[in-house]
């Protein structure tokens, strides 16, 4: 790879001040191919600076995507440097290769930086509003204008995706890959009775049931204990999941205010539970959270619940379980593309493509296409998947790639749009 010319300038749209400066690099694909890396960060209406990347094919545009992947991780900008990126992020160079540029941009704040409170703050919306500026960002640059700009959303970024194109005209088309396409509420419920994704909340449960007698404890006016069939710890887990769903569908599906989300969540369980009549206090250091004050030895179930609902019921979480596909599909006017694995756990595919369907049968939504890849996974590989070997370390490993029919699928839909 080689570096070709540095640069910098300023644009100001909308109401933000954006200032971009630009690295240019050329990554050869092939003998035919190459891809142009632009490197820029531009400024929201809040003065928020967004690192984004711009891979473009060094020819002809047809297209542009915008893609959407996490809130809080920052997502790759591979360089191309090394073969590992070639195959890691295929995707890219699969798209630059077929005249498709990439934008990709970084979170506001990670979870691995020193401002971790600050990332469980941002949620799909602040990710939307980002896709949105970079759509604008894109077409005040004279080569995009009449280039037709989309926005591709893996897994909950396809939520983030399908809310911007509801927010934003400018969009052309929507790619929602993997995107859950029931509500979020029904996707926890489909979690805690299918698999062992909810280790968040099998936490708080495990912690708050070490407050209660070990033989016994009082919900909803009745008291529990050991069956022959069931043990006490299970029938408590049980009911603090009953709760828990009530909760997620009572309280926060009717509120917006996040904090006024956390106080109700705090009086139900101390209602339901009976917390009250109990006094004991527990050494902070046994309860795993790290979020208690450094002074706080031992924590009583008030304080014990005041942590544990603000951290579980972040921002990010109840944005999440707001998430009703039914209010945004049929809102969205341009093009899209529902791409997911038959063999999907994460969104419970087979429930997702259903009801995305009868959405779509529901509203007569003619702009919206469905497809399924047999056999994938969440990350859209198969049996058939072909596997590679790339350098890990001090060592190698082999890895499976992305089933063809999952870039084969996606092409031939934007050829054909």
């Amino acid at each position: 790879m080689k570096k070709k010319q540095i640069y910098s300038t300023s644009l100001s749209f909308f109401m933000a001040l954006l200032s971009c400066s630009c690295i240019f690099i050329s990554c050869q694909n092939s003998k035919e191919n190459q891809t142009i890396i632009e490197k820029f960060t531009y400024y929201t209406e809040d003065s928020i600076p967004i690192k984004s990347t711009l891979y473009l094919p060094s020819h002809k545009i047809n297209k542009i995507i915008v893609e959407l992947n996490y809130i809080d991780i920052q997502y790759v900008h591979p360089d191309f440097t090394s073969p590992f990126d070639s195959i890691i992020h295929q995707d890219i160079l699969t798209f630059t290769s077929n005249n498709i540029g990439v934008m990709r941009i970084s979170p506001r704040a990670t979870v691995i930086s020193n401002n971790i409170q600050e990332a469980k703050k941002l949620t799909l919306n602040t990710l939307a509003e980002d896709a949105v500026n970079a759509c604008r960002f894109l077409r005040q640059d004279s080569r995009f204008r009449k280039i037709p700009i989309g926005v591709k959303g893996y897994s909950n970024g396809g939520i983030a995706a399908a809310k911007a194109v509801t927010r934003n005209k400018d969009f052309d088309f929507a790619l929602l890959i993997a995107t859950p396409g029931i509500p979020s509420v029904d996707i926890r419920q489909y979690y805690w009775k299918n698999t062992d994704f909810l280790i968040s909340y099998k936490n708080f449960f495990s912690n708050f049931r070490k407050f209660f007698p070990k033989d016994h404890f009082i919900y909803e006016n009745k008291i529990y204990r050991a069956t022959e069939e069931k043990s006490a710890d299970e029938l408590f887990e049980e009911c603090i999941w009953n709760c828990t769903n009530e909760i997620n569908r009572k309280i926060v599906l009717k509120e917006k205010d996040p904090l006024l989300i956390q106080e109700n969540i705090k009086k139900e369980l101390e209602r339901a539970f009976h917390t009250e009549s109990i006094s004991v206090k527990i050494d902070t250091k046994e309860l795993g959270i790290s979020y208690f004050t450094k002074d706080l030895n031992r924590a009583s179930i008030n304080d014990f619940l005041d942590v544990a609902i603000k951290n579980l019921y972040t921002p990010q979480e109840i944005n999440f379980l707001q998430w009703n596909p039914e209010e945004y599909y049929p809102k969205i006017e341009v093009p899209v593309l529902m791409l997911s694995g038959e063999k999907d756990t994460y969104i419970n595919a087979g429930e997702s493509i259903s009801n995305t369907k009868q959405i779509v049968d529901k509203y007569g939504k003619t702009n919206f296409t469905i497809e399924v890849i047999p056999g994938a996974d969440h990350h859209f590989r198969s049996l058939n998947s072909k596997e590679a070997t790339v350098e890990y370390g001090h060592g190698e490993r082999k890895i499976k790639l992305q089933d063809k029919l999952y870039f084969e699928t996606i092409l031939s839909w934007l050829n054909q749009m």
